[in-house]
């Protein structure tokens, strides 16, 4: 008896400690953000980003969604193809359509910047 009482403290105590490593772990990094805050405290902000930053920022969001939308066109064809999962068709057609929504949401807007 006392041995099975001595393995099962044991083994508590084994998980005991992944799960401090694992809270220690997950407050460092929902917190590290307001450290590193601290660093910095009394110095100017950095300044905003140039009228260039924002339409690199947009062309480069823009070429990202591009890309996307042809992947998930091309996913969206293969599982119509092969009679996939309706469910899983679905979440594709939206996915392309919120792709495309974004290039031309993005493209209205650099040509209201330009």
């Amino acid at each position: 008896m006392p041995d099975g009482g001595g393995g099962k403290t044991a083994r508590l105590h084994g998980s005991a400690t992944l799960h401090l490593r694992a809270l220690t772990a997950l407050h460092d990094s929902l917190f590290a953000p307001q450290f590193r805050a601290l660093e910095t405290y009394g110095e100017a902000p950095p300044s905003p980003p140039t009228i260039t930053d924002v339409i690199r920022a947009a062309n480069a969001a823009l070429a990202w969604h591009r890309e996307k939308e042809i992947e998930v066109a091309a996913e969206l064809a293969r599982r119509r193809a092969g009679g996939g999962n309706p469910a899983l068709v679905d979440d594709a057609a939206r996915t392309l359509a919120h792709h495309r929504a974004e290039r031309e949401r993005i493209a209205a807007e650099l040509a209201a910047l330009q």
